[in-house]
């Protein structure tokens, strides 16, 4: 089983649990997983050219699209629901990373579970957030995520999903 793929299973367990550290060291994500996130960005973004007929102008286009194909995931068995959470929820990074800045980080205390380290000292772990949306059916979905990231960054709260996490 590959790095990347047991890193989401992991992911996937820890959401069960829902239970977040208030402070928590980040180390770098792999160069091979950041590889990995960037092709699955990059994958999404041709198929909706495919099918919308034009590139997402925004990122936000790009989250709206993905909202409406999640919720269309329901008779998936769970292997194509997981690829679905490690293709979107790289997206909603990529995006994040765009828009927001901050880097890719892996988070020890959540084991080893990948995120985004946020400008402002958070992490928002979005693997998760596309777990809970394809396999629970959650009613956050990308655009909400985004939403309140963006309203977060941008200093007036934080969004669900997202923890604090220590300088070094």
């Amino acid at each position: 089983m590959s790095h990347f793929r047991f890193s989401l299973l992991v992911c996937v367990a820890i959401l069960c649990n829902a239970a977040f550290a208030a402070e928590t060291p980040t180390s770098p994500m792999p160069k091979s997983l950041l590889s990995k996130a960037e092709q699955s960005d990059s994958e999404v973004r041709e198929q909706f050219q495919r099918e919308a007929g034009h590139a997402p102008s925004t990122g936000r286009e790009l989250l709206q699209w993905l909202d409406q194909k999640s919720l269309r995931a329901t008779n998936l068995d769970d292997a194509q629901k997981d690829a679905l959470v490690q293709s979107y929820g790289a997206v909603l990074g990529q995006v994040l990373l765009r828009e927001f800045g901050g880097r890719w980080v892996v988070v020890p205390s959540q084991g080893n579970s990948p995120g985004i380290d946020l400008p402002g000292g958070k992490v928002a772990f979005v693997f998760n957030r596309a777990a809970r949306r394809i396999f629970d059916g959650d009613a956050i979905g990308f655009v909400a995520f985004y939403e309140s990231t963006a309203s977060y960054v941008r200093g007036s709260s934080l969004p669900p999903n997202v923890e604090a996490k220590s300088e070094r």
